[in-house]
């Protein structure tokens, strides 16, 4: 089965395994395909003999067999520390009997560097992880408690793990994953849209011809409209007009038909008025600082 000859070494060993289960026709039918695939494995349960039960460990103690499946035989009190893997192909909703099961493969041996559970059964999703803190108690009113696990939890939800989509190793959901280093992405954020046309748009192109006659005093006739409106001096208009243009107008307009001003006039005495209050106040407080210096 591939599941078991992708565990091999480098030299092509493959580690001792475990699998555990609850139901004969699972473990059999597993065992029988291992077989197939040229692993050594055999089976033990609950109607194995017990001197046929004590060889078959043997054989797997030694290495000649390389795999036994087991129907709630072996899941505690087994001890092999040269276990290298085991294989949950049952669920359990007991948080004791998980770290029971797993833990047949969790003792250290000599020559032994690590030990792969792979969890056919969804267990570390309920559970947690082997290496997880666990807050142990001998009160008999209370349960050991995944103390890890239950923070990942009040993090993240109530599914804190799932696969890393690079390497289909478990990880933390928002993590980086231990067995590849792949980083998770932070996702920008969504953008409404609409649907539509897009369409050219030109935009007037400004003139830099000189102003006619007739442009010219209608501006002069807006001054004069806004002068006699704000109550400004007379000769207010003439000044503003020879900033504009660069001279007075003629005299013979100050006769000509006040026009209310457009926007885009007032918007033009407006910056006129800005600009004069600031150089104002740039002359003010630079006769106060040559005062000062004296």
């Amino acid at each position: 089965m591939l599941f078991w000859n992708g565990l091999s070494d480098q030299n092509g060993v493959a580690p001792l395994g475990l699998l555990l289960t609850s139901r004969n026709s699972i473990h059999i039918h597993i065992r029988d395909e291992l077989i197939k695939s040229g692993v050594r494995a055999e089976h033990v349960d609950g109607t194995t003999p017990q001197g046929d039960r004590e060889a078959i460990l043997g054989r797997l103690a030694s290495g000649e067999t390389e795999f036994v499946s087991n129907c709630q035989v072996l899941t505690e009190g087994f001890d092999l520390p040269d276990l290298g893997c085991i294989v949950l192909a049952r669920p359990t909703k007991s948080f004791g009997l998980y770290l029971q099961m797993i833990g047949r493969g969790l003792r250290t041996a000599e020559n032994k560097p690590d030990c792969i559970i792979l969890d056919h059964a969804g267990a570390v999703y309920q559970h947690g992880l082997p290496h997880d803190q666990i807050m142990w108690t001998l009160d008999v009113d209370k349960r050991a408690e995944n103390v890890t696990q239950a923070e990942r939890k009040a993090k993240v939800g109530s599914d804190p793990m799932c696969d890393c989509p690079k390497c289909g190793a478990l990880r933390v959901r928002g993590m980086g994953c231990d067995a590849c280093g792949w980083e998770p992405q932070r996702r920008g954020s969504g953008i409404d849209f609409a649907d539509g046309d897009l369409i050219a748009i030109d935009a007037p192109a400004r003139s830099n011809a000189p102003a006619s006659q007739m442009e010219r005093a209608r501006f002069y006739s807006e001054l004069l409209h806004h002068q006699e409106a704000r109550g400004y001096k007379s000769g207010w208009a003439a000044h503003k007009f020879k900033d504009k243009f660069g001279s007075f107008p003629p005299w013979a307009w100050n006769d000509l038909q006040r026009i209310e001003p457009s926007v885009i006039t007032l918007r033009w005495i407006r910056s006129r008025n800005i600009a004069y209050a600031k150089a104002t106040s740039f002359s003010r407080t630079g006769a106060s600082h040559g005062t000062a210096a004296q």
